[in-house]
């Protein structure tokens, strides 16, 4: 790995150097700040730490610094826990529409806000934030998701993190460390338990005598339904979404490859995180910003890390291709419940009320995978999130009396928000925070 590191930190960005005075001599000293990496490789099954980058310069450890998780943590702390508490399914409807929640606010990439509803599986894919904010809004009136966190290791959230909605894309007050992310992002790969990552397997005396053994400890945080719904979702983000230039980069079988990207807000931040069956990988980008530097990183930082994370990848599948299991496909659980539902409701066909009359709604389906519960029939406020305004648009879009809107900018208007209206590119999602005391929203 380090030979990877080598090659390619170089391409990462811009080294800073500063003028520093020592408090304590009184001179000065020039100091270097490069693009800094943290990167862990794991055993899906033991937990084991199979290789680690622990920096590109300097004597500081990047696994185990804090940082923004940016929208890498959306599968582990909002469609994790929503798939587990029957919230919704892989093709649920959720609304990306203008929101504000007592102040805060968020659009997706760009300032780009759709106006329509998207499936849960698009969503994540293309890590758009509006839908993310919307079904943690929901989540957390349902499920004490710091349980399910601290379950899969991560215990550096605060109570005030878990409240805010601008978790959700990763604003945290100190945020995740690269080894947190890698262990909780390995629970899907793993059916559902969750271990802790460990670097020392045993300790021996001079006599022979084993005077530590690691013992492994599983954790039961999701059902093998949920884990294995996530990781279809998530196999889509390396095919045709946010992480798909790790996806197209990587020298081995990707079929059973699934990731999740983030970037915090300003760049500070890049994450790649990425599982085959037997492996999980997570790799951090960023700046120290020691003595109050604030440098940042730029808007092809994202595809830079991927493919820095692929060449990790690479390497160390050429070193043990056995352990990453890349044919093993997850079977699927006798939980998983496929469905055919409406493609622009995310529930089945069948009758529908809207504002006192019925209407038969037919059309096009798709496949829906539930965690062992079924849908009904398509409600009026079929999706997660949304106005009474948005329903009332999308069904006179859908009836042909109103009329289809297009991506906007936030801050600009649209008069309606029929389904069929136009998508947005699927680069990595963007948020903004809008006066408000939550933490600094990500994407």
């Amino acid at each position: 790995m380090q030979g990877v590191v080598e090659q390619y930190r170089g391409s990462f960005g811009a080294t800073y150097t500063s003028v520093v005075r020592n408090p304590t001599t009184g001179g000065y000293s020039q100091v270097r700040q490069p693009v800094q990496n943290g990167t862990v490789l794991l055993d899906n099954q033991t937990g084991a730490i199979l290789g680690f980058v622990g920096g590109t310069a300097g004597e500081v450890n990047h696994i185990y610094t804090k940082r923004s998780p940016g929208s890498s943590i959306k599968p582990t702390v909002v469609y994790g826990p929503a798939i587990e508490n029957h919230l919704i399914g892989s093709k649920t409807m959720i609304a990306d529409f203008k929101t504000n929640f007592s102040g805060y606010s968020v659009t997706d990439y760009g300032g780009v806000i759709l106006n329509k509803f998207v499936d849960a599986t698009t969503a994540l894919k293309n890590s758009y934030n509006i839908p993310a904010v919307n079904l943690y809004n929901e989540v957390m009136k349902k499920v004490n998701v710091k349980s399910y966190m601290q379950k899969m290791g991560v215990t550096s959230l605060t109570d005030d993190d878990y409240a805010n909605l601008g978790l959700a894309l990763g604003g945290a007050k100190y945020g995740e460390t690269v080894q947190e992310a890698a262990g909780a992002f390995a629970t899907f790969a793993r059916g559902g338990t969750s271990v802790t990552p460990y670097v020392i397997d045993k300790i021996v005396d001079p006599t022979g005598k084993v005077v530590y053994q690691h013992k492994q400890q599983p954790r039961q945080v999701f059902s093998k339904a949920t884990s294995y719904i996530i990781s279809q979702m998530l196999h889509q983000t390396v095919t045709s979404g946010t992480g798909i230039t790790a996806g197209s980069n990587v020298a081995f079988n990707a079929t059973n490859l699934f990731g999740k990207t983030g970037t915090s807000n300003d760049y500070k931040d890049l994450w790649f995180i990425g599982s085959t069956p037997g492996i999980t990988m997570a790799s951090w980008m960023g700046y120290d910003n020691e003595n109050g530097a604030n440098h940042v990183m730029n808007s092809n930082s994202s595809a830079i890390n991927q493919r820095y994370w692929a060449a990790l990848a690479n390497a160390a599948y050429r070193y043990i291709p056995q352990q990453f299991k890349v044919n093993d496909a997850m079977t699927e659980p006798s939980g998983v419940r496929a469905v055919a539902v409406n493609s622009r409701t995310g529930e089945k066909n069948g009758k529908v009320t809207i504002g006192g009359s019925t209407i038969n709604l037919s059309g096009a389906t798709t496949t829906s995978l539930y965690n062992n519960y079924t849908p009904g029939v398509t409600q009026a406020q079929f999706g997660i999130g949304g106005t009474a305004k948005n329903y009332a648009d999308f069904w006179a879009g859908l009836s042909g009396t109103g009329k289809a809107d297009k991506p906007t900018a936030a801050g600009s208007s649209s008069s309606s928000s029929a389904s069929s209206a136009s998508s947005s590119s699927s680069s990595e999602a963007r948020s903004s925070a809008a006066s408000s005391s939550a933490p600094p929203a990500e994407k």
